[in-house]
């Protein structure tokens, strides 16, 4: 991509990478490889992929996607990573989709009682897509008010996502103001810390409820699951729309296999089509329970 050589006004240089279709299409490729993504070549996504690559490629010193593109296939480890948490899509927020966490605190006494009837009284708990970390907490303060007199050892939950530095901000679990408006003022007086600082006021996770979930990098594509116990509890919504249908649905099939028998999978809306079998049955919308050992 010559035309790139020199080009020292930035929305010049975006427009000439999204004129890169061959470029992209091999960045396209890297990504679906990688993280199971699916990234059509359109107009919308080559101008998504220009605007979150370009200061990348840039402050890298690489001239082109072809130039990234080369480092990722020769297996440079820095390279791929920022590569993938550019084009890793990170939309969240506390109680979003707030029927889910409704039917939630209604199963967990049973969830609670059926891991004792096996003799296990652990209740176990995955975030499939923990992003900045809104929905793994939003989903531990359900837990707690569900179940108040739960041990904390008696929880085991992991918050996952494949972008590491999203990871770390959770893993913190300090938000703005007005990132936490979405939570009840009982719930955020009793599970945050207001703090202050020169750029105003923010919220920090208790400590102790932090310590109740680990944070890790797990691939949703990757084989096998790097489980060794089933869940009662899985979330992984609004992700699998971003894969093509074979890939999803296998994913999916993965996720169910993952569960106990009588765990909830919850999965974004736009997603309830993916699942097929006889091993679940819907329990309300995007809300699935599996009914085979």
């Amino acid at each position: 991509m010559n035309e790139l050589l020199g080009l020292s006004d930035h929305a010049q240089y975006v427009a000439a990478l999204r004129r890169d279709v061959q470029g992209f299409e091999r960045l396209a490729q890297h990504l679906k490889r990688l993280t199971g993504i699916n990234l059509p070549t359109n107009e919308k996504n080559q101008s998504l992929m220009a605007s979150r690559l370009s200061f990348i490629l840039r402050g890298c010193n690489l001239q082109d996607y072809g130039a990234l593109a080369a480092l990722i296939g020769n297996g440079d480890h820095e390279a791929t990573r920022v590569f993938v948490e550019a084009l890793t899509t990170n939309t969240t927020q506390f109680f979003r989709e707030a029927a889910h966490f409704d039917l939630l605190a209604q199963a967990l006494p049973e969830l609670s009682r059926a891991r004792q009837a096996r003799g296990n009284g652990e209740l176990r708990l995955w975030c499939a897509a923990a992003s900045t970390g809104q929905e793994p907490y939003t989903i531990l303060m359900t837990l707690l008010e569900a179940l108040p007199g739960l041990p904390h050892t008696a929880v085991k939950f992991l918050a996952s996502d494949i972008d590491r530095e999203v990871l770390g901000r959770a893993a913190r679990g300090v938000y703005a103001e007005a990132d936490v408006q979405g939570v009840p003022p009982v719930l955020r007086q009793k599970y945050f810390k207001l703090r202050a600082n020169g750029d105003g006021r923010y919220f920090e996770v208790n400590a102790a409820h932090r310590r109740l979930l680990t944070f890790a990098q797990v691939n949703l594509v990757a084989k096998p699951y790097p489980f060794r116990h089933q869940f009662d509890v899985i979330f992984c919504r609004n992700v699998l729309i971003y894969f093509d249908r074979p890939l999803a649905e296998e994913v999916t099939r993965r996720l169910i296999s993952a569960l106990s028998p009588g765990g909830l999978l919850f999965l974004g809306h736009s997603e309830s089509g993916l699942i097929k079998g006889d091993d679940f049955k819907a329990v309300a919308s995007a809300v699935y329970q599996k009914t085979a050992a």
